[in-house]
């Protein structure tokens, strides 16, 4: 299982033997190591101290596993036990190679931002366990995490795990080693080169295979978690629950697990829209041809109007991706839409960019621009955003602009004591909101182009 808001998989279960070289049992393929990272922390589950039934658990997951997938590993990887996945994610954070993680707590800025929360709100930039480990998150219900082999190829399992447990989330995560060992996730998830967008989607086939190879009876994260207030959980609801339900979508079309694979690597769905609609998926694979994302000309108008007058306020763009359906049903959900027009509104989603102002990772302000399926589409997106956000004691006033000849209205909230600034913007089928930190040169801006020429 690799965790889906933070990217790089970790998770391990690990018997709580210091450093402890277990000699290889009957059928083990080589010695293994497991490591305890809290010597502080005393053992309370059984098999943590026998080394025989670690190297049995290992040797009998990787067997199992090997057989399914047909993937052998060159070598065993190491697993770690641990109370705590913190140590994984600031050591990631601050040491990795590849920029998955990076790429993750750019948009956990950007989601924070759209979410219009007060300063105070904000959670710390070291993405840590301190947060996402707290009970209902995401981090709650972890077993296992597999660190790819372009950082350090390793298995960290929850310590707290029962022996059977440990075995299933052992299963996965080598499942995501067998992975990583075909196609390489470093070239797979390559940042900057893939949208967030399509790093969503990816993901979900990554862990929507893992979960069907490791745990084809049971599914511990169900679609309802789409359904969730908080887009960690979301998220866990769109890589498992939504990536399993595409996987098996397509699965009559390979002849085994390993060609299976190879398919949905070969032929990684592009947006979310197609994870979140698996016929849409289906009908990639029967026509060759990607979903096509449109750019109509008032979506650009619009962006491109939005980027220079923030610019032009000394607001430069460092940081632009692309957010698609699920990214939508997010921040509409954190917002405080509910679950049934979420469903209603999210749909109509066909494209959009997203900036970081400034800095990519602490942006002063983010901007997003979506293009709907219909102008009537976009009407309602507009009027839903302005009424969540008036919901938070930020008042909207009315704001004339004029843009590539038409008139529009739209409105700023600007100043509201503990609150970001927020500007959102109507244009046909295409709606842009941007959140941060000293908007008003930005109103005053688009006002301007209002004004009658003299």
């Amino acid at each position: 299982m690799r965790i889906a808001i933070v990217g790089l998989a970790l998770l391990a279960l690990t018997p709580p033997a210091l450093a402890q070289q277990s000699e290889a049992a009957p059928g083990a393929r080589a010695e293994r190591v497991w490591r305890w990272v809290d010597p502080d922390r005393e053992p309370f589950q059984p098999w943590h101290t026998d080394a025989e039934a670690q190297a049995r658990m290992y040797a009998q997951a990787d067997g199992d596993m090997r057989a399914i997938v047909g993937i052998p590993l060159p070598q065993p990887v190491e697993v770690v036990l641990s109370p705590s996945f913190g140590f994984f994610f600031v050591t990631m954070e601050v040491g990795a190679k590849d920029g998955s993680l990076l790429l993750d707590t750019s948009v956990s800025r950007a989601m924070e931002q759209l979410s219009f929360v007060t300063k105070a709100q904000r959670k710390p930039t070291t993405v840590s366990a301190d947060w996402r480990g707290e009970p209902g998150s995401a981090l709650s219900f972890a077993h296992g995490v597999y660190a790819p082999k372009h950082v350090k190829r390793m298995i960290v399992l929850n310590c707290d795990l029962t022996a059977e447990q440990a075995e299933r989330a052992l299963r996965h995560e080598l499942v995501h080693a067998m992975q990583d060992e075909a196609f390489g996730f470093k070239d797979f998830f390559a940042f900057p080169e893939i949208t967030v967008d399509q790093k969503w989607a990816r993901q979900a086939i990554e862990e929507g295979y893992a979960t069907l190879i490791a745990e084809p009876t049971e599914a511990r994260v169900s679609l309802d978690d789409l359904a969730s207030a908080d887009w960690t959980l979301q998220m866990s609801g769109l890589v498992y629950g939504a990536g399993r339900r595409l996987v098996e979508s397509v699965g009559e079309r390979a002849g085994s697990r390993r060609e299976l694979l190879d398919l949905l690597f070969q032929h990684p769905p592009a947006t979310t829209r197609e994870v979140l609609h698996p016929e849409l998926y289906q009908h990639l694979l029967d026509s060759g041809t990607p979903l096509e994302l449109p750019s109509p000309e008032g979506f650009v108008a619009l962006r491109d109007m939005l980027l220079a007058a923030m610019s032009s306020t000394g607001h430069g763009a460092a940081w632009r991706s692309r957010l698609g359906e699920f990214g939508l049903r997010c921040v509409l959900s954190e917002l405080g839409l509910s679950a049934d027009r979420v469903d209603e509104l999210a749909p109509a989603w066909r494209n959009d960019e997203l900036i970081n102002h400034d800095d990519w990772r602490e942006p002063s302000a983010t901007t997003v621009v979506w293009s709907l399926s219909t102008p009537e589409a976009a009407e309602a997106l507009d009027a839903a955003l302005g009424q969540l956000i008036s919901a938070r004691s930020a008042k909207l006033e009315p704001v004339p602009m004029r843009l590539g000849g038409q008139a529009l209205q739209g409105h700023a909230s600007l100043g509201a004591a503990g609150w970001p600034d927020a500007f959102i913007v109507r244009s046909g089928e295409s709606v842009g909101l941007v959140v941060g930190d000293g908007l008003g040169a930005l109103v005053e801006t688009v006002r301007k182009s209002a004004a009658p020429e003299r």
